[in-house]
């Protein structure tokens, strides 16, 4: 069974739109991506988003997991939602980290609500709705990218460099990792994470999804959040 049954009944509602991309529906103002959590030891993988040419690309410098928005070929086939967004997922991470699947532990869905990313393409705001995933890299694996988007794939120590992360990144990775920061890294990570919390919830509420709660919240609070996917 899927890890969060609420989690995988949304995506079972998913499927390819006319642009190509996943959504419940043509009329959601959303599609749907995947970022990667790939952890080495005590490091994990990131990507160095690179300007995009003739657009002012808010996230241009910093840093993200690998990952992105899944869209489907023509050489996909019929497919489930579940199939196509681990198969973009995994193509993405090759292109962008070149972490191929054979250097790649299990994928697993990382334990988390709606999580929602914007950016403006072609003077538009786009939203993406993010699933987390997470996943442990083989020792041997060096990071290199192929892809245009990226100027460099880094090994990431913990804690990390909160400032450098684009928000809906920071956020994922202070979920994930929150628990094993000392009280003095915590300290350090607070306002960052906050203020990645506060964004990735302004652009929720822009469409009716429900906000991000703290990495510290109380446990009913981040309960709510994790069955909180949309109909």
């Amino acid at each position: 069974m899927h890890p969060n049954p609420r989690l995988s009944q949304f995506l079972d509602g998913c499927s390819v739109q006319s642009d190509l991309f996943l959504a419940t529906s043509e009329q959601a103002e959303w599609r749907l991506g995947a970022i990667l959590f790939a952890s080495r030891g005590s490091a994990f993988a990131t990507v160095r988003k690179a300007p995009v040419e003739g657009a002012d690309y808010e996230f241009a410098g910093l840093r993200t997991l690998p990952g992105g928005m899944a869209r489907a070929t023509p050489e996909d086939g019929p497919s489930t939602a579940h199939e196509l967004l681990a198969r973009s997922l995994l193509n993405r991470v090759r292109r962008e980290a070149g972490l191929r699947p054979e250097m790649l532990g299990d994928l697993a869905p990382a334990p988390m609500g709606p999580l929602l990313t914007s950016y403006t393409a072609k003077e538009r705001l786009r939203f993406t709705l993010v699933i987390p995933h997470t996943c442990i890299v083989a020792a041997q694996a060096e990071l290199r990218s192929d892809d245009r988007s990226v100027e460099a794939a880094e090994w990431q120590d913990l804690p990390p460099d909160w400032r450098r992360m684009a928000p809906a990144n920071r956020v994922a990775v202070a979920h994930l990792v929150w628990r094993t920061l000392s009280v003095s890294q915590r300290a350090d990570a607070e306002a960052l994470v906050d203020e990645g919390v506060r964004q990735c919830s302004a652009w929720a509420a822009l469409i009716g999804l429900p906000g991000v709660p703290l990495p510290w919240a109380d446990p009913e609070e981040l309960e709510r959040w994790r069955s909180a996917w949309p109909e």
